[in-house]
């Protein structure tokens, strides 16, 4: 494929993804109106807790996971008449923000899309309220309690999907199972931190799980479902799915060492900071600098010039190197999975679109 190609690819994925959001968004806007209003009537605390996770949603984000949603149905179906894409779609973004309260306060991440994350928006709020209470403390409970109610309402959107109930079930079970399968991912990484023989085949497992599965393979198997696919057929979405997936979270791991606060809405040299066991950051410590980026990964106050070291380190040792080609392997099965694909040209067309829009990010 020429790059011209490539690139018109890469635009019309763009385009398809923008419509969708704007559509999943005023759903979103639709279903928190709703929800507000019966929080209100229960107590001004409530209230506060869910415009707080509306805000958190709504402040940024792709709706990429919406936009595979419905290009799985579309794998082998047309786009249907109804909301049941739009409301499908919303419910994994809903599943998605439950997931990234929970994560920013294991990861004691402060902002996120350059707003304050949920726990620390919280906690200020304590501190101004209750000055002597542990505000710390109370904003990661009303955090994780505002991530569970996220969760709540992606079960009760899916649910109220104009589908006949055979396939609605069938989704319900997949949505399920998706966040189970990404919170033994979630445990793998949250370990990985205290694990020093933390290796390559760990770190991938933990991209499958975390990542993978809830981002790219959940969702286009959630479409799929709804327009009737078989097991047969969400396997061949899996081989597709899955490699991209990682890939995806291989150039995540890159811009949170690489990348810039101003594109990716998090500080420099966050994971380096929290020890986060990525690809890049296993390869460098087995590799020639690995005594010296040992006291530098995991270093709650590593600095400015301690972060460029770091950045210096594992691009001359070949980390950066490393990882870049890992993800290229990666993203070839996935390009390989989908030729093989039996599916309208017109949806193809956008997932090839994705492939590179999605590892080839800059934030």
């Amino acid at each position: 494929m020429t790059r011209l190609a490539a690139m018109q690819e890469a635009d019309v994925a763009r385009a398809v993804i923008a419509r969708r959001k704007a559509d999943v968004e005023s759903f979103l806007q639709q279903t928190f109106a709703a929800k507000l209003a019966e929080a209100a009537r229960v107590s001004p605390d409530s209230y506060q807790l869910l415009e707080a996770l509306q805000r958190f949603l709504l402040a940024g984000g792709k709706r990429i996971r919406a936009a595979l949603v419905a290009a799985g149905y579309r794998c082998f179906a047309p786009e249907p008449a109804d909301d049941r894409l739009v409301a499908a779609g919303a419910s994994v973004e809903l599943l998605h923000a439950f997931l990234l309260a929970h994560d920013d306060v294991f990861d004691r991440d402060a902002t996120r899309h350059g707003q304050r994350t949920l726990h620390r928006f919280f906690r200020d709020l304590i501190n101004d309220r209750y000055p002597a209470a542990d505000a710390a403390r109370y904003g990661d409970s009303l955090a994780v309690l505002a991530g569970d109610v996220a969760a709540m309402l992606a079960f009760e959107v899916l649910a109220g999907a104009p589908v006949v109930p055979e396939r609605l079930l069938r989704a319900t079970r997949l949505l399920s199972q998706v966040a189970l399968e990404t919170g033994y991912g979630e445990a793998l990484d949250v370990l990985g931190e205290l694990d020093p023989q933390v290796d390559e085949a760990r770190v991938m497992l933990i991209h499958r799980y975390k990542t993978a599965k809830y981002t790219i393979e959940g969702p286009l198997h959630l479409g799929a479902i709804l327009a009737g696919a078989e097991s047969g057929q969400l396997a061949a979405l899996s081989r597709f799915a899955v490699p991209l997936g990682i890939a995806y979270q291989l150039q995540d791991d890159l811009l949170g060492v690489f990348g810039s606060e101003q594109t990716t809405g998090k500080p420099v040299g966050a994971d380096l900071r929290e020890g986060k066991r990525t690809l890049l950051t296993v390869h460098g410590l087995q590799g020639p600098h690995a005594e010296e980026l040992a006291t530098m990964i995991g270093n709650a106050e590593l600095g400015p010039a301690a972060v460029t070291q770091a950045q210096r380190l594992l691009r001359d040792g070949g980390s950066l190197a490393f990882s870049e080609e890992r993800s290229a392997t990666l993203l070839a099965q996935a390009a390989a999975a989908l030729e093989h694909l039996e599916i309208p040209a017109e949806t193809r067309t956008f997932l090839s679109g994705l492939m590179r829009l999605l590892v080839h990010r800059t934030e």
